[in-house]
């Protein structure tokens, strides 16, 4: 800023002392002894004119700059602080999105974790159940199996012992008593279970 007032005075003195003590050529030749010494009148009245000018200068042009400088250095000044504030608003809304970023992929994985987890307890259970059902079905089938034969096996004794007192019947032709029957049935059994084994 002094450089420029050093500069603009420079520029406004100069021409306004040349204009201020102007004189004629023709005068120059007459009177030379008079002219190598100054008037002090005019000196003065050059002096005054300079303040005058200087301070015409200084309160008309020089202030109003200096005050427009000083307004644009500080709007400047304010609009390159806002711009900072609002590059770290920028930086740190930026750090918190992609925290918020990497917390839903976090929470995305978290989710699929768990729903793999989930489907493997789920399947496991699925065929845990399938092989419960199926060992209680084969064990049914097996007790049915079982229960069936035990049923044929009576049915075939019955039908055995049926035809033993048909043929026991017939070939003694007469009606045997109880205790006779039994004797027969059980020994015909005993015989047929030996040839069964």
């Amino acid at each position: 800023m002094k450089n420029f007032l050093k500069k603009f005075s420079f520029l406004i003195l100069v021409p306004s002392a040349f204009l201020l003590t102007s004189c004629n050529v023709g005068e120059a030749f007459n009177g030379v002894e008079k002219k190598l010494w100054p008037n002090i009148w005019i000196l003065l009245a050059q002096i005054l004119a300079f303040l005058i000018m200087a301070l015409i200068v200084i309160i008309f042009a020089y202030k109003p700059i200096k005050k427009n400088l000083d307004a644009r250095r500080d709007k400047v000044a304010k609009t390159v602080r806002d711009a900072e504030d609002n590059y770290e608003d920028a930086k740190l809304k930026n750090a918190e999105a992609d925290a918020n970023i990497k917390k839903s992929y976090k929470e995305g994985e978290d989710i699929i974790a768990k729903s793999i987890a989930t489907a493997e307890e789920q399947k496991r259970k699925i065929i845990e159940e399938a092989e419960n059902d199926a060992n209680k079905r084969r064990k049914q089938a097996e007790k049915d199996i079982e229960n069936e034969k035990i049923k044929m096996e009576q049915e075939i004794h019955n039908e055995i012992v049926t035809g033993a007192l048909e043929a026991s019947k017939q070939i003694l032709q007469r009606e045997l008593s109880e205790e006779d029957n039994k004797k027969i049935i059980e020994d015909f059994l005993n015989k047929a279970d030996k040839k069964g084994k």
